[in-house]
């Protein structure tokens, strides 16, 4: 009939309407550009056979490998240890890190964001969410072991916190506002490690091989984040100066040191090393074998 249009034509049109890949859009001006943050497609998924080069996948899965290795050990150690606080945290910081990986892995947690040159950006938002989850656990094991008290824990993760929210933000926005999300994350960023390199005067009494394995977790968490602001100017987030892979690669690399490097050096070298901490075991295994 005049006018009516088969069923079956009114599915085949709806079959070919193309969905757009997702995009993060960018708009210029802070107002804009602070609602482009929040300007998703319904979709979440990045087309990775089109946009992720191999190596970026292999990268990210070679992540989530390492990082479930770690969670398989550090459980098992946790649950030997009857659920102590070392191994529970290293335990869950690595469970999130596997969960992340495999997520950005699978294309989820990574956004478009168009620049305002018209160039298109991958912007891996599931790493921010790790960061602000897994950092603060990282930092709460140092400050557990030099007993910290609520208020130095409180402003350390408080500041911690702010930091990876800054560099979140930053993330999503273009310049000129994005480098001054960056340097306000980086004041952060001092503030965190002028409280952890103050934590070391609370210890200089105790016994000299636990003071310098909490140096050395100081130094190994120092030295790998100071890696993160770096790839982030030279990234997809800043200038974009290095290619993805490069950039997936390195990050991969640094969050290895800096969580599984960190949890198996505390839990073999530096946790039975603190004062009393000799003493609880040997009645532990007491009380096991009674």
């Amino acid at each position: 009939m005049p006018g009516h249009v088969a069923p079956m034509a009114i599915a085949h049109i709806r079959t070919a309407v193309e969905v757009p890949p997702p995009k993060l859009l960018v708009h210029h001006g802070m107002q804009g550009q602070l609602l482009a943050a929040m300007e998703f497609s319904n979709s979440t998924t990045a087309t990775l056979e089109a946009e992720f080069p191999h190596s970026v996948r292999h990268f990210l899965l070679i992540g989530c490998l390492a990082m479930f290795l770690g969670a398989v050990v550090f459980g098992f150690m946790a649950f030997r240890s009857n659920h102590k606080t070392p191994e529970t945290l290293t335990f869950i910081i690595a469970t999130i890190a596997t969960g992340s990986y495999y997520m950005m892995y699978s294309g989820y947690g990574v956004a478009h964001k168009e620049t305002g040159d018209g160039k298109v950006v991958l912007i891996f938002l599931g790493r921010y969410i790790d960061w602000l989850l897994t950092t603060p656990l990282l930092l709460l094991d140092i400050a557990l072991l030099v007993n910290a008290d609520v208020g130095e824990i409180t402003m350390l993760l408080g500041n911690d916190i702010l930091m990876i929210l800054a560099g979140t933000i930053g993330a999503t926005l273009l310049n000129p506002y994005k480098w001054y999300w960056w340097v306000i994350g980086m004041v952060f960023f001092a503030l965190v490690f002028i409280q952890l390199f103050g934590f070391l005067s609370k210890i200089k009494d105790d016994d000299g091989a636990f003071v310098q394995g909490i140096k050395v977790l100081v130094m190994v968490t120092f030295i790998s984040w100071c890696i993160y602001p770096v790839l982030w100017i030279l990234g997809s987030e800043g200038l974009g100066s290095i290619s993805l892979d490069l950039e997936v690669g390195l990050v991969c690399l640094t969050d290895i040191v800096s969580k599984l490097g960190f949890g198996f050096y505390l839990l073999f070298a530096v946790v039975d090393t603190k004062p009393g901490q000799q003493a609880e075991s040997t009645e532990n295994e007491r009380t096991s074998l009674v």
